[in-house]
């Protein structure tokens, strides 16, 4: 649903991690005990770095392409 939502917003999907295989970094804790996410990495250079804000490193016009496909997600999700 996620993979539609963002294809649709006009958004490219690099990779997927297989489902079942146990992820990295905090969606790990949600994997181990059942829950179902959803878990979109992106690329960036400074991530986790003290210059990763402001408006020189965020694309707006890809936030608001990720902001659509997630809103599109939750309005079907809530039917």
């Amino acid at each position: 649903m996620m993979a539609e939502a963002m294809t649709t917003a006009g958004l490219q999907i690099d990779r997927r991690h297989p489902l079942g295989v146990e992820p990295l970094g905090e969606a790990r804790n949600i994997h181990r005990e059942g829950g179902r996410f959803i878990s979109i990495i992106g690329k960036n250079d400074l991530f986790h770095s003290p210059d990763d804000h402001g408006p020189d490193v965020a694309d707006l016009s890809v936030i608001e392409k990720f902001a659509t496909a997630f809103a599109a997600v939750a309005a079907a999700l809530s039917q």
